[in-house]
């Protein structure tokens, strides 16, 4: 039985690969406009993090680290950037289609989704006001930098700033402001393909919950894709770590800072991006929340034990089957705190529909893994968007918006689900 989430890998290539059939057939992708009142300005920028350690032989010296960043903006002038820009569907997405698929590698083939208009201005000037609360973000494993844009320009037209930390050897590419790029580790992705075409053998899966139980903790840490999991939360720490720190030598990024407020910090991914960004949260003392979509977690940093900051959890699987049932909470009251909120999605949304992939037209989501397609795309942007920025805004802002019921009420197609089978379990040993 594959890993879910893994699955993602190996059914982006196959969403692109139709994308591809399709291109010359219809217009371009349309991505829906932000819902805030501001306008969105978006800038790419780089630092370097010695400070914690890392796997790779050529970080020992201190490892280079970009990051994107989607801020409130006023006084805009020109056109809006595209979906890739320049190197950037090379960088991203051509190294992504090599690691998965040797047989698809012309990226003129995705022009469709290369060029498809965003709604954010490169380097515009940042609004009055704030001071926005911080948001750090971090993608998918063997993912880019922008594959979640939508959401990401969302957010920022609602008064956050916003930001994504690429991951130098996890990401499928990285292109730094300079014009330099890395791309992804081999061993790297040698590990996720494995996860991704693994069978079952220890059980994680299993229908016996203390057998899942003892899979889950022969995976975490040192086990499955554990060992790359310390860095990645280590990249949104150091993230931080340089916007409270250092000055920045780019004008725009420091008026940025200016109007930001670290003191208002939350940290959110999907996929492996998600496991990141809990244990981030539950390191850096400085965050005051957390989200994980679709992430399975391979620290042990959670197993078991309460997290320290309010979580929502939005996926796409089954409750029943839930990858992260042992995690975020003592097992004995597992699924009991109401300051953690998981949500199942519509039962139509897959897994890799829950970054900018849900905006590919139906017909080509179809060609994907575990029923994709049949979900709206709109409906589970407008779903996630609105999660996501109701739990910021409850949180960070103090808003008195009902969370979560006043979302719960306005998606009936998503529920909230608990966890009664662990509890059982765990009131049995």
């Amino acid at each position: 039985m594959l890993y879910p989430r893994a699955r993602l890998f190996t059914a982006l290539v196959l969403a692109l690969a139709q994308a591809a059939a399709l291109a010359a057939q219809g217009p371009s992708v349309r991505l829906p406009a932000p819902t805030g009142g501001f306008v969105v300005g978006v800038l790419d920028f780089e630092f370097v993090d010695d400070r914690y350690p890392s796997r790779r032989d050529s970080d020992r010296a201190g490892r280079r680290l970009m990051a994107r960043v989607w801020y409130p903006a006023a006084g805009v002038s020109g056109q809006p950037r595209n979906y890739t820009e320049g190197r950037e569907f090379d960088v991203f997405v051509r190294p992504l289609l090599e690691a998965l698929s040797p047989v698809i590698r012309d990226p003129a083939l995705f022009d469709t989704l290369a060029s498809a208009a965003t709604h954010s201005h490169e380097g515009a000037p940042v609004a009055a006001g704030g001071p926005f609360p911080a948001l750090v973000f971090s993608h998918g494993g063997l993912s880019y930098v922008s594959q979640n844009t939508v959401l990401m320009e969302d957010l920022a037209s609602h008064g956050y700033v916003v930001f994504s930390v690429a991951h130098p050897g996890g990401s499928s590419g990285v292109l730094f402001p300079d014009g330099t790029s890395v791309t992804y580790d081999q061993d790297w992705r040698d590990a996720v393909m494995g996860a991704a075409a693994a069978p079952d053998p220890d059980g994680r899966y299993s229908p016996d919950v203390g057998k899942r139980h003892g899979a889950v903790i022969r995976s975490v840490d040192d086990g499955g894709l554990g060992p790359w999991a310390t860095r990645w939360r280590d990249d949104m720490i150091a993230l931080v770590d340089f916007l409270e720190s250092e000055p920045p030598a780019d004008d725009v990024l420091a008026r940025i800072l200016m109007r930001t407020s670290l003191a208002d910090l939350g940290y959110f991914g999907m996929s492996y991006g998600a496991a990141a960004a809990v244990s981030a949260a539950q390191v850096d003392q400085r965050a005051r929340v957390a989200i994980n979509f679709d992430g399975t977690h391979w620290l042990s940093d959670v197993l078991g034990k309460n997290v320290r900051t309010p979580l929502l959890v939005l996926t796409s699987e089954d409750p029943a089957s839930y990858s992260n049932e042992f995690f975020f909470e003592p097992l004995a009251t597992m699924g009991t705190r109401e300051d953690i909120v998981r949500v199942k999605l519509q039962t139509e949304a897959t897994h890799m529909e829950l970054s900018d992939i849900m905006f590919l037209p139906a017909a080509v989501r179809q060609a994907l893994p575990g029923d994709a397609g049949r979900v709206d795309g709109a409906r589970l942007s407008d779903t996630i968007n609105t999660f996501v920025r109701a739990f910021f805004d409850h949180h960070l802002k103090g808003a008195a918006n009902g969370y979560p019921e006043s979302v719960l009420t306005e998606f009936p197609d998503v529920s909230r689900f608990d966890l009664p089978q662990v509890r059982a379990w765990a009131a049995a040993q």
